[in-house]
Parts: C-alpha cells; sequence; structure tokens
C-alpha cells in the first residue's frame, strides 16, 4: 500500500481559488482519499480532522471535484490489491522451538522455587519441635 499528500494548503491564500479536479491515472487501485487538517487544541493537544473524499473511477482515471478548496490537505492510499490484507508472517520452527524452550524453561524455574520453598518449609518445622 502506498499514500500520497497531495498539498492542498499553499493554495489556501488565493482568495478566488475554486473548481479544482483532480485525476489520478494509476494501473492500482485507489483505496481511499481523504483530507486532513491538523488543529491545535487549547490545551496544546493536536487533533487531526479527516474528512472522505468520494473519487469516480471510469477506467484507470480516478476523478474527484471540488466547488471550494478543501481545508485540509488530500491523503491518497493505492494498492495493488483491490482488497488488501495485512501480512501474517508464519511462525518458523525456530520461534517454535523458542517459544517451546522458553516455556519448558520457565516451568523448570517455578518447580524449583516451590521446591526449595517446600524444603525450607519443613526444615524450619523439623527445628521448632
Amino acid at each position: 500500500m502506498y499514500s500520497y499528500i497531495y498539498l492542498l494548503s499553499p493554495a489556501a491564500g488565493w482568495a478566488d481559488f475554486n473548481n479544482l479536479t483532480i485525476r489520478i491515472y494509476t494501473d492500482m487501485y485507489l483505496l481511499r482519499g481523504e483530507t486532513r487538517k491538523s488543529v491545535t487544541n487549547p490545551d496544546g493537544s493536536v487533533t487531526i480532522i479527516g474528512e472522505t473524499v468520494d473519487f469516480a473511477k471510469n477506467g484507470g482515471v480516478y476523478e474527484a471535484r471540488f466547488k471550494k478548496l478543501s481545508d485540509g490537505d488530500l491523503t491518497l492510499f493505492l494498492c495493488a490489491s483491490e482488497n488488501p490484507e495485512r501480512y501474517k508472517p508464519p511462525l518458523g520452527k525456530v520461534t517454535k522451538i523458542i517459544i517451546i524452550l522458553s516455556t519448558g524453561i520457565g516451568m523448570i524455574v517455578i518447580a524449583t522455587i516451590i521446591l526449595v520453598v517446600t524444603v525450607k518449609k519443613q526444615k524450619t518445622k523439623g527445628k521448632k519441635k
């Protein structure tokens, strides 16, 4: 997946800027388009405000029309797949061996601690008698 930022904010200083058409020629899929703007709150924290931008698709061309300039910059998300899935790497043999060994060692440590505590309690009881 690729994301591209199309800067609209520089044109905000042009008072009469309107009727913007954006065309994207690509052999990829446009998954989402959105405008994003950061707003500083009174407490100093920053909030990102975003709105979805609808692109019409005609063949390999995506098109969006704006009557007026958006408040934020345009972010586009493109991908070679129309329905991408997050990559989930398989657990390799080495990873499985590490997990099994770690679990086994952990169980041995816990058993040893229990054994030592039990033996110390028995010795303490034997000395009190």
